[in-house]
């Protein structure tokens, strides 16, 4: 029940995320999409994706793509080497030039926060899913701002326990954003 609801039913996403590197992983049955880069718009802001590489996956059986990228969406994002049955745009691989991307896919993801909700199935809480294994290359959840009870150790769990690998920073930003307009 937070904007970042608009994003269910998407696998791996990378919102505004840049150096990013999305690699080897299997990925199946995502309701909507199941690798994607887009724009991530706040109140106040937005940040385009650029230079992420998209590698050696294995997606499939997506509700919409197994593979997007927005248009819009910043130069240097790498498609490569994935094994995917629908990508957006189509022939989707190498990587983007500035402005690349879908439209179309662009037009539904990239939308303002409270709008992000609008006709979506209510996604199970996070509290249902099993905690996750220690993740090598991610901080621990107690040394994120908020500490494990706050904001961001939550949207690590969601993210870990739920599959949807948001790009982590722009979450953050959004988080910390929200919490210092709150204290003005």
């Amino acid at each position: 029940a937070t904007p970042l609801g608009g994003f269910h039913g998407i696998g791996i996403g990378v919102l505004g995320g840049t150096g990013n590197l999305i690699e080897d992983n299997e990925v199946t049955g995502s309701t909507r999409y199941g690798i994607a880069v887009f724009t991530a718009v706040d109140f106040d802001g937005t940040w385009v994706p650029a230079g992420n590489r998209v590698t050696g996956n294995r997606v499939s059986g997506s509700g919409t793509a197994d593979l997007a990228l927005a248009g819009g969406s910043g130069a240097g994002n790498c498609f490569e080497g994935n094994e995917a049955g629908t990508v957006l745009p189509a022939g989707l691989t190498g990587c983007s030039a500035e402005g690349d991307g879908s439209p179309e896919f662009a037009d539904e993801i990239v939308i303002a926060p409270p709008r992000m909700l609008d006709g979506l199935p209510e996604a199970p809480p996070y509290s249902s899913m099993p905690a996750p294994p220690a993740q090598q290359t991610m901080p621990e959840v107690s040394n994120l701002p908020g500490g494990a009870g706050g904001d961001a150790a939550i949207l690590v769990w969601i993210a870990v326990s739920g599959g949807i690998a948001l790009a982590l920073v722009g979450a953050v930003l959004f988080v910390l954003r929200r919490r210092a307009r709150a204290e003005r």
